[in-house]
């Protein structure tokens, strides 16, 4: 296994796993680059979605309730450019000089960039191992693309197994790095 991507309902703490993850693994001293996505909420209602380069810390919102214009994914409108100043810069710049690369998350919103698209097939065909999450419903042919990859491994997270999976996380990672 090369390539390990998180599965699983809205809410069940995919990007938690990916967080501390990321965290113990930085610990190793390993580097590591990639991108996060957040949700933006407003009094508890979700209004949105924010983009961030793990490593730079850079972000942008990639999605709004709030904006006008953009292609729609259910009620949020999205930000083509943000996920290609930033997601795309990102990404690029983890193949090229990170040791894992991160993608939270691999879903509609992010596929409706070309380029965002080809950055992420780039990265899972690369040598570097990819920590990300792949929302459950893609069925897209860049998701056909990589779940079809011999190298990369699909785990559903579920209530049952959440609280167990960090560890396994950061030992298949650090199996394929060091």
């Amino acid at each position: 296994m090369k390539n390990l991507l998180l599965t699983g309902r809205p809410g069940i703490g995919k990007t938690t796993l990916i967080n501390e993850s990321v965290r113990r693994i930085r610990e190793t001293g390993i580097k590591i680059g990639g991108i996060s996505t957040l949700e933006i909420r407003s009094r508890g209602i979700r209004k949105g979605f924010m983009i961030r380069d793990i490593e730079s810390g850079r972000e942008a919102i990639m999605a709004s309730t709030d904006f006008k214009k953009g292609p729609n994914i259910g009620r949020y409108r999205v930000d083509i450019s943000a996920l290609t100043e930033v997601g795309v810069t990102a990404i690029h710049t983890a193949i090229e000089e990170a040791e894992v690369i991160v993608i939270d998350e691999i879903g509609p919103m992010e596929l409706l960039s070309p380029e965002m698209s080809k950055i992420i097939l780039r990265a899972i065909e690369s040598s570097k191992p990819v920590l990300g999450v792949i929302h459950g419903k893609m069925r897209e042919r860049l998701t056909h693309a990589i779940l079809s990859n011999p190298k990369t491994k699909v785990v559903e997270v579920r209530h049952d197994n959440r609280d167990s999976l960090v560890s396994k996380i950061v030992d298949d990672v650090l199996c394929v790095v060091i």
